[in-house]
């Protein structure tokens, strides 16, 4: 003879939309095929089980998220930081003293070739090697003060930067070399050909950064 058995009010399955209930057993025993609840119990914590791997889980990545996007945060507002710092500190407070640095070699480059033409050749050697070392010390004295400042902030581009003046140097000293056959004209627009490139080198750090960061 089979037992048979009541239930009671054990709590509801919000997954199967259930209410669960447990058999109060009367007897010894109490054959499988008539407790159904047991199966429903298994497939509720077998779901549960499921909803909290996918909520850890989900979990895990958002932190994980959150991190990567922090530390990159943080990345880019500090090379932000250092790129305004670069702008206001170095380039901009140093536009004027570019172009006045160009002006005076275009100046002083004009004014020694029309010398050396008056010398009629005396002395020739001597008064080249003055010129030279006059368009040299202007050179000089603009890398010190504005290079040196550009290497606090980036060996590399003080580096380009240097290479360009030392072009502009032995342009100068070709010049000065060749007084007799050149153009003041020409020589000027290669002076201020030399100083776009030097204001192209200056910004196309920044430039390219700001290009990456759009695509």
């Amino acid at each position: 003879m089979k037992e048979t058995c009541s239930y009671v009010l054990f709590n509801y399955d919000s997954i199967n939309n259930e209410t669960l209930i447990f058999p109060t057993i009367k007897g010894n025993a109490v054959e499988a095929s008539e407790l159904p609840f047991w199966n429903k119990y298994d497939q509720y914590l077998a779901k549960d089980s499921y909803a909290n791997l996918i909520a850890t889980g989900t979990l895990i990545i958002t932190l994980i998220t959150f991190i990567i996007q922090t530390h990159y945060s943080n990345r880019s507002q500090k090379k932000t930081v250092k790129e305004n710092w670069y702008l206001t500190v170095i380039v901009q407070p140093n536009l004027i003293n570019i172009d006045n640095f160009y002006k005076e070699i275009s100046e002083k480059l004009q004014n020694e070739i029309e010398k050396l033409k008056r010398s009629n050749g005396r002395n020739i050697i001597l008064e080249k090697a003055k010129s030279n070392r006059k368009l040299q010390n202007i050179k000089n004295t603009f890398f010190i003060y504005f290079v040196t400042l550009i290497q606090s902030y980036n060996s590399s581009l003080a580096n380009e930067v240097d290479a360009i003046l030392n072009k502009l140097q032995d342009n100068s000293v070709t010049w000065i070399d060749q007084y007799n056959n050149i153009s003041i004209d020409n020589c000027k627009r290669k002076i201020y050909e030399n100083k776009s490139q030097l204001m192209g080198i200056l910004y196309q750090d920044i430039s390219q950064n700001k290009k990456n960061i759009q695509t």
